[in-house]
């Protein structure tokens, strides 16, 4: 009988990979930063324009509040302002926490709190200085957070009330309220959820053409088969200055209580919906829109035609995902991780080829925002070599 021998060969396989490392322009803080102000809380950006909320601020009571507003200079960086450039009267009182959600545009803007019932309409003049015009309160005190959403989109604003006390405590369906801008803001009408403890107005978006509010714990299909808690989004199509036309879309494959449309960002063309299981993709094609992909996610979200920012707020795993469309697809560009141990992602905005990213638990709650441009980042290689030994007989 002969013996039989073996011997070992080793395989070695070498991966090279490239990836984007975006170069981080610019950190906005506050001139009079404090502890516990939380200066980027919420953010969003028009084309000229910043505004950054700081729910914690403390300088007219303990936590009422405060925004800053910053113009992009001729360099593309962002001007420091010297204070907080828009007051409100009356002043905020204490734990209101004015900045909890904030809306530009390059005229207007909107502030919404934590913990009242106001939303102040911001006005620009040929000096930008930025001037309290109203204060609507058109969702009285039986609707509850009124402005936990807000939007502005030319001569158009949206606000939402997330749900209504009901005596023994129950919640009863949210709305928003509508406003058009004609010599002043004035209330145009409202548009309401029809289930209790659906969350509808928990989050809104606008465009030029659309109105966008989600209901995050609305079920999916009819009573007999439905996905309790699985969200819903409605889309509303302007005509004239009234919003008609509803359309409702849900997840191709909805999940039951995973808050789909817990964050809304709309584009031309493109919705983004964020969720806990992931952010949502839906493509316009004339008077419909079509579910394209959902990519990683689990926080607030910001899309243009070109970019989409999805976060991660899981809290191993804090992260920011930046994906670029290419044709029909979207491809995962670079992620980029929180910066700072006590720091996570949530807030994003997406103003033309810039970017922004607040961290307002950095710092013990300080604060700050970060600001990148899509077109100025580094090509980064990478080598990953794997051996793998195979016994041969």
């Amino acid at each position: 009988m002969k013996s039989q021998s073996s011997k070992f060969i080793s395989l070695i396989f070498i991966i090279y990979s490239i990836f984007i490392s975006f170069t981080h322009a610019e950190t906005i803080s506050a001139t009079d930063a404090e502890i516990g102000d939380k200066f980027g809380y919420d953010i969003a950006a028009s084309t000229n324009f910043l505004i950054i909320g700081a729910p914690g601020d403390d300088d007219q009571a303990v936590d009422s509040g405060a925004v800053y507003i910053y113009k992009q200079d001729v360099s593309g960086l962002y001007d420091l302002p010297s204070k907080k450039t828009i007051t409100i009267s009356p002043p905020v009182d204490g734990d209101e926490g004015f900045g909890a959600t904030v809306a530009i545009s390059d005229d207007y803007a909107l502030v919404g709190s934590l913990n009242f019932f106001r939303v102040p309409f911001f006005t620009r003049d040929n000096n930008n200085v930025w001037t309290m015009t109203s204060i609507p309160r058109v969702s009285n005190y039986d609707y509850a957070k009124f402005g936990c959403a807000v939007s502005v989109y030319g001569n158009y604003a949206a606000i939402g009330a997330e749900y209504k006390y009901i005596s023994g405590g129950t919640q009863g369906p949210g709305r928003v309220d509508l406003f058009t801008q004609n010599n002043g803001w004035a209330y145009s009408n409202s548009k309401g959820g029809d289930l209790m403890w659906d969350y509808f107005g928990a989050a809104t978006a606008m465009s030029n053409e659309h109105l966008v509010i989600s209901q995050p714990r609305r079920r999916a299909g009819d009573i007999d088969n439905a996905i309790y808690g699985a969200g819903q989004i409605n889309i509303y199509t302007r005509s004239g200055d009234t919003w008609d036309s509803k359309l409702i879309l849900n997840a191709s494959s909805p999940v039951a209580y995973t808050s789909f449309g817990s964050s809304l960002s709309l584009s031309a063309n493109y919705l983004a919906v964020g969720s806990d299981i992931g952010t949502y993709i839906f493509k316009r094609n004339e008077n419909t829109w079509i579910q394209q992909t959902k990519v990683s996610g689990s926080g607030k979200v910001a899309i243009s035609d070109n970019y989409l920012l999805s976060i991660s707020t899981n809290e191993n795993n804090k992260m920011l995902y930046v994906y670029q469309r290419v044709e029909n697809t979207w491809r995962l560009l670079t992620t980029i991780p929180a910066p700072y141990e006590d720091s996570d992602y949530p807030s994003v905005a997406i103003a033309g080829d810039q970017f922004f990213l607040g961290l307002p638990s950095h710092n013990n709650n300080t604060g700050i925002v970060q600001t990148y441009n899509f077109n100025d980042y580094e090509l980064q290689k990478g080598i990953n070599i794997s051996i793998i030994s195979l016994l041969l007989f």
